[in-house]
């Protein structure tokens, strides 16, 4: 009898559990998702659509040709700044969303044009090492 009501506390204890785990999931974590969706800022906004938007291997061809130069074609090239997005905003949500949206966009521009150097510079170091190994090797 005993192992009977401690077996029936048990999956009463679970039942509880599981009924309140569902509630949470279901009732507290839409609401705060939904609060975050709503406190969405301009800069936000911006940041998220420039790292959809900025081609990252376009800009990390600069960088690998170029060499250094390709940092300040990258820094020097003025982002575009997505009309579709602020169509119908306010001025100061535009004038906010532009600003971070252009040192966004910039900022990935840069950062991908240094892989493509680190890339080159790389690249060129293995081949001048190889030529060297080759002629060294070969003894002229």
């Amino acid at each position: 009898m005993d192992y009977f009501l401690k077996r029936n506390t048990f999956y009463s204890l679970v039942s509880i559990l599981l009924i309140a785990s569902f509630l949470t999931v279901s009732i507290i974590v839409p609401t705060v998702v939904n609060a975050e969706e709503q406190s969405s800022t301009p800069c936000v906004d911006a940041r998220l659509e420039a790292d959809i938007r900025v081609n990252r291997f376009a800009w990390a061809i600069p960088g690998f040709l170029c060499g250094i130069f390709g940092f300040a074609i990258a820094y020097a090239t003025e982002p575009v700044v997505p009309v579709d997005k602020i169509i119908g905003k306010s001025d100061d949500y535009v004038r906010e969303y532009s600003l971070c949206y252009r040192e966004a966009a910039r900022k990935h521009q840069w950062e991908s044009a240094c892989v493509g150097w680190a890339i080159g510079t790389s690249v060129a170091l293995i081949m001048i090492s190889s030529a060297n190994s080759t002629s060294t090797s070969s003894g002229y």
